[in-house]
């Protein structure tokens, strides 16, 4: 491409915009801030492909409230398509340079919820999916077109003096969208945190209305080996992955690894085989010690 056909979308954009496409790259999403200085003014904006560009972004959720939105993740196509992200619910005001307190930590924490959007091929529908005193965070989703799964961190940090530390409560819940009804499922519980903080979260669905959510789970079981070497890879991080049946109950959770790699950074996605039939599949980081030397990989399955 020349620079004269390279276009800014926006100037002085927000730097953790953080753009996403749909699958056939018809619609892109991104955060904005609206050439804001203020953080709280940060909110999801779409754009549609027009000609060979993308038109001027405008919000995908028009109605005020929240203080700010991050997270952003989407999925579908220009006919249908569904977007998740996170939103502050509370606004602390400090000047510039003030310093800010782990009760702010916590009222700025303990507000976020999920936001979800349904995108008809002409317009966008926002739900809010969440309504607690709890931390919402990490949304995945994954459609076929004709039912949009949605699932999001749960967790809590039970010591004030350290609120981000959600190791001892961490879990998963979802929602189901169905496109005939219209309506959104009531949150049901795919994992419930008692295996290990969860670090990492991807979703995907096949035609006809699976899902699969996978996860990394930090299982915090490693029992010093006493080696020598104290660079060699020694990691409680597991991959894990949970089947959700077109009716919307959990089929199975299954736990990969159990090792001591470092297993992180799940993705997944679906194919449809030679043989014409549609699979999961799951793939994710490794790393670990081959006779004193670091091996990296990808792991299938």
């Amino acid at each position: 491409l020349s620079t004269e056909e390279v276009k800014a979308l926006e100037t002085n954009s927000y730097p953790y915009s953080n753009p996403v496409l749909t699958e056939d790259g018809q619609i892109m999403l991104y955060v904005s801030d609206g050439d804001s200085t203020d953080i709280a003014d940060t909110k999801v904006q779409w754009t549609r492909m027009t000609g060979e560009r993308y038109s001027k972004g405008e919000a995908v959720e028009t109605s005020p409230g929240g203080y700010g939105d991050s997270q952003l993740k989407l999925a579908g196509n220009k006919s249908f398509a569904s977007a998740v992200w996170v939103r502050q619910g509370e606004k602390i005001n400090k000047e510039a340079g003030e310093a800010v307190t782990n009760a702010d930590i916590a009222l700025i924490s303990n507000s976020t919820e999920i936001m979800a959007a349904i995108y008809n091929g002409t317009s966008w529908a926002a739900t809010q999916l969440t309504n607690n005193a709890a931390p919402d965070i990490a949304p995945a989703v994954a459609t076929n077109g004709d039912k949009v799964l949605v699932a999001w961190r749960n967790v809590y940090a039970p010591d004030s003096g350290n609120p981000l530390n959600f190791s001892s409560s961490d879990t998963i819940l979802y929602r189901i969208y169905s496109k005939g009804s219209g309506e959104w499922s009531k949150a049901q519980t795919l994992y419930n945190g008692t295996s290990g903080a969860v670090k990492g979260l991807e979703a995907a669905m096949l035609e006809d209305g699976t899902s699969a959510v996978a996860y990394t789970i930090d299982a915090n079981d490693i029992v010093d080996s006493g080696s020598a070497d104290p660079n060699a890879v020694s990691s409680s991080l597991e991959t894990v992955c949970a089947v959700v049946g077109n009716d919307g109950e959990v089929l199975k959770n299954v736990r990969y690894t159990n090792d001591t790699y470092l297993d992180e950074n799940p993705q997944i996605t679906t194919v449809k085989f030679d043989d014409t039939i549609e699979r999961f599949v799951l793939g994710w980081y490794s790393e670990h010690d081959a006779d004193g030397v670091k091996v990296n990989d990808i792991r299938l399955c």
